[in-house]
């Protein structure tokens, strides 16, 4: 297991868990931090997932400065030049894949808070390329509502485009995680009288209603969706917490094993890469 960084676009650079064997269909795992930036401490959380699951794993680290508002897909830098944040860390897949020869067209998903909040919108936005998703405490959440305006529903989108349609996201395996202790309206919570009203006033209550929300849609679209909401006992709004009381990163990686069926010992490389794992008991029937 191997531990290294990499440059993306200006604003973007990257922490890599290399697994012992690295083949062009290796699972690949992208966990994307907060607003604290501690991509450090995601890359460590999970690099066990590099040997037990042999994944690689990704950590972007977007820059304070550049990417202020990356939790929304805001871009880098003023005016027309500016890149999206779903893009920049697209191009930094592309660096990825180059330097270690893995196809990261396709990858599991992490987020926590401010990074739960980029993952379900990058998902929203592209989810042909996320084969499974993890989302820890999201401050607030996009809606699958086409008459509210994106970010808080899926009218106009950054891209163009009239609406998203939210089927392909609704189909993604998608677990929620957030601690019971989550309760406070603290300074990096979204408490504008808007969100209070349609999500909740707290983390545990959007959480919440956000799952609902996305299970009515996919019911509504006759679409056999997996969206689960767990809850970690004892826990507040803290990554290190999370990990340590709450085993947030085993059960992703449990969940995600099982979902994505991202497995790097699966003798055909396009069902590994396609998501066919047939060894993983599913964990909802236990």
């Amino acid at each position: 297991m191997i531990m290294r960084s990499i440059g993306g676009p200006p604003g973007l650079r990257g922490h890599m868990v290399l697994p012992s064997r690295l083949q062009a269909w290796t699972p690949a795992l992208v966990t994307v931090h907060g607003i604290s930036r501690n991509a450090g401490s995601h890359a460590r959380a999970f690099a066990s997932a590099a040997a037990t699951e042999g994944w690689l794993i990704v950590a972007p680290q977007f820059d304070a400065r550049g990417f202020r508002g990356y939790q929304r897909l805001a871009g880098s830098g003023p005016g027309p030049g500016r890149v999206r944040a779903d893009l920049a860390l697209d191009a930094l897949l592309e660096r990825v894949a180059d330097a270690t020869g893995v196809d990261t067209r396709r990858f599991m998903l992490f987020g926590f808070s401010g990074g739960a909040q980029f993952a379900h919108r990058y998902a929203m936005l592209q989810p042909g390329r996320v084969s499974a998703l993890v989302l820890g405490a999201a401050g607030w959440y996009t809606f699958p509502c086409q008459r509210l305006r994106f970010p808080h529903g899926l009218r106009c989108p950054p891209g163009g485009g009239a609406c998203i349609e939210p089927g392909p996201a609704l189909s993604i395996p998608t677990l929620v995680m957030v601690g019971t202790r989550d309760l406070q309206r603290d300074a990096a919570l979204n408490c504008s009288p808007c969100i209070d009203a349609r999500q909740g006033r707290n983390r545990l209550e959007r959480a919440r209603r956000w799952v609902d929300a996305m299970r009515r849609a996919a019911q509504e679209r006759g679409i056999g969706a997996h969206f689960e909401l767990r809850l970690m006992a004892d826990c507040g709004h803290s990554f290190e917490c999370c990990v340590e009381r709450g085993d947030m990163h085993r059960a992703s990686v449990a969940f995600l094993a099982a979902r994505a069926g991202c497995r790097a010992d699966v003798a055909d490389p396009l069902a590994a890469r396609a998501g066919c794992r047939t060894d993983v008991a599913d964990p909802l029937a236990a």
